[in-house]
């Protein structure tokens, strides 16, 4: 018994031995991959840029990406924002700025909610911190947007709540215009 115990501790020893080597080898590069500020090389540092510069585009390009964020913008701001005392006005805006499946699906989305909206006396207020765009081409383009919304309701007692999101939108160019023809909660 004496000896089986021996080699247990043995092991033990060697395995508490192993786990510091293993732990001074993580301090040693962890150190090395911190800049001279003390942030880890891998995250950026104070003040630096948080946008990816990409090639310059041709004028036509640019202007496409200006519509399609302006497009994406407009669409999270009427989607993100809508009053009980001012129901219709805040829906139809979003359909005006919808094609397709997603116009389809809101429409059938907002009769159920029209009544509660109105019975909870519910406000909510959009505010876009950013937009992005994922992909694009002349036809279509795929971006993404942080937002938070002030909600008030009868429910709240008064009181606003502030509620994040994030979303995916899919746009389609329908003449001179980008519709939304799909809209997608994101984690």
């Amino acid at each position: 018994m004496t000896e089986q115990r021996g080699r247990l501790n043995a092991a033990l020893y060697l395995l508490v031995l192993v786990l510091a080597a293993v732990a001074v080898v993580l301090v040693v590069r962890l150190v090395q991959d911190r800049g001279d500020d003390g942030v880890p090389a891998t995250l950026p540092r104070a003040g630096a840029a948080d946008v990816v510069a990409l090639e310059a585009g041709s004028d036509e390009e640019r202007g496409r990406q200006a519509d399609v964020l302006a497009a994406a913008r407009e669409m999270c701001e009427a989607f993100f924002t809508i009053r009980h005392d001012d129901l219709e006005a805040s829906l139809e805006r979003v359909r005006g700025l919808s094609t397709g499946a997603f116009l389809e699906q809101y429409e059938k989305a907002t009769d159920p909610m029209i009544q509660i909206l109105r019975d909870n006396e519910a406000v909510q207020e959009g505010e876009i911190h950013s937009v992005g765009i994922v992909a694009s081409d002349p036809d279509s383009a795929t971006l993404v947007a942080a937002v938070t919304t002030r909600v008030t309701n009868k429910n709240l007692a008064g009181d606003e709540q502030a509620r994040p999101f994030r979303v995916q939108l899919e746009l389609q160019r329908e003449g001179d215009r980008w519709l939304t023809s799909d809209l997608q909660f994101v984690p």
